[in-house]
Order: C-alpha cells, then sequence, then structure tokens
C-alpha cells in the first residue's frame, strides 16, 4: 500500500459504544481467558471460535449481566501462564490460568477475585511461563 491509502477496515461495530478491547496472536492449544470488572472470568478454549473474514461483526466472548460488570480483560494464555488482578483499592492477585475454569463462549465466568466496599477489577495481566521459571 502506498501513503495516501487508508487501509481496509478489519471489524464493524453494531453502535457507537461498541469497541474493541484486544487483540492477540492465535496459537495452538491456547486459550482465551476473559475478565470483568465485577471480579468474574472464564476460560474457553481458542477452538470454539470459527475463523473470520474483514470486515465482520465479530462474536460473543462472555455473557454479561449487569451484576457481574463489564469486560475489562481479553488474553490468549496458554494453561502454564500466570494471572496478575489488579484491583482498585489496591488488591493484586496471582494465579494460574489453568486455575481459572474452562467454559463454553457463552457463558458468564465464575469468582475470580473476592471484591469489597465497591472496589473493580481494573486491570489484569498475563506472566508468560517461560518468565516464571528464570525467577
Amino acid at each position: 500500500m502506498g501513503r495516501a491509502t487508508s487501509g481496509v477496515i478489519g471489524m464493524r461495530f453494531k453502535s457507537d459504544t461498541d469497541h474493541l478491547l484486544a487483540m492477540d496472536v492465535v496459537r495452538e492449544g491456547a486459550a482465551l481467558v476473559t475478565v470483568t470488572d465485577g471480579g468474574f472470568a472464564k476460560r474457553t478454549s481458542l477452538t470454539e471460535w470459527p475463523a473470520k473474514g474483514r470486515g465482520t461483526m465479530g462474536m460473543r466472548a462472555m455473557r454479561l449481566v449487569e451484576e457481574r460488570g463489564e469486560l475489562v480483560a481479553a488474553l490468549v494464555c496458554e494453561p502454564n501462564d500466570e494471572l496478575f488482578g489488579i484491583a482498585s483499592n489496591g488488591i493484586v492477585i496471582r494465579t494460574q490460568v489453568s486455575e481459572v475454569r474452562a467454559t463454553g463462549r457463552d457463558t458468564m465466568g465464575v469468582s475470580f477475585m473476592d471484591l469489597k466496599d465497591g472496589a473493580v477489577v481494573v486491570a489484569v495481566a498475563k506472566l508468560l511461563a517461560d518468565e516464571t521459571e528464570e525467577e
């Protein structure tokens, strides 16, 4: 493409409030871990998503209800990776990806982080398995 071109559409959204949360590389044997700000998470095998072309609307990654909050993280993880969950009140947890319950694509997830006093999950970070071996 030349400098004057604008590229192609990658994904279309249904409304102005929709937005892209995350983008990652698909790896064989990996799973998608999704986490809500209400402290719920789930792990879903990447084989549950069919490949899509350009300009599609995408697919639902997690069934969301108001009580469980909005999505704050979507990470492609290996079973032996670790996750750090960070809450608005400063609490940080560290857990193995394999400890997050494996469920289907269109489910609500299970408790990931116990939140108190109106705190919400603000970020989730992944620690690769190779990094833990160096410690």
